[in-house]
């Protein structure tokens, strides 16, 4: 059994597929595009933290940008909380819940006996050809320039 899908796979999802499988080189992938992201999103929160603490310490600032500020802070705080919870997850668990998020996504496009490919579980997955990543389009690449993980979903959470 290599799949239970008789609709075949795209070459964009056959490397979202690759990246969930249990290849060592596809942890080693994930693990290096968690890494990138979380930083990518740290850096991003700090730049929206220091316009915030700016306007809040400007004592010129409008009353709507100052309340923009507050509201701000809190949602950076609540960003903080949510990558941490998310980075605590272990890979093995993050690729469950994604392997489910990939055979759902798969579903709704149509594919209503989808499975994850056999081929990607356990030792075997070793031996698999990493699929190329680079047909996957411009539109599908997150703000750090690395595909995502699972494209049909809005928020993961981080992805990677």
């Amino acid at each position: 059994m290599t799949r239970a899908s008789a609709q075949p796979v795209a070459p964009s999802d056959a490397f979202c597929e690759w990246l969930l499988s249990d290849a060592p080189a596809a942890q080693r992938e994930r693990a290096r595009r968690r890494s990138r992201n979380a930083a990518h999103a740290e850096h991003e929160r700090e730049q929206v933290a220091a316009w915030c603490r700016r306007t809040l310490a400007n004592d010129a600032a409008f009353p709507l940008l100052r309340d923009l500020a507050e509201v701000l802070q809190r949602l950076v705080a609540r960003g903080v909380a949510r990558d941490a919870a998310e980075a605590a997850v272990p890979d093995d668990e993050w690729v469950r819940r994604e392997r489910r998020t990939y055979e759902a996504s798969r579903r709704v496009a149509g594919v209503h006996d989808s499975r994850y490919t056999v081929r990607y579980l356990g030792r075997e997955a070793a031996d698999q050809p990493v699929p190329d990543e680079r047909c996957l389009s411009d539109a599908a690449h997150d703000v750090t320039d690395d595909p995502p993980v699972q494209r049909h979903v809005a928020d993961t959470g981080l992805e990677r």
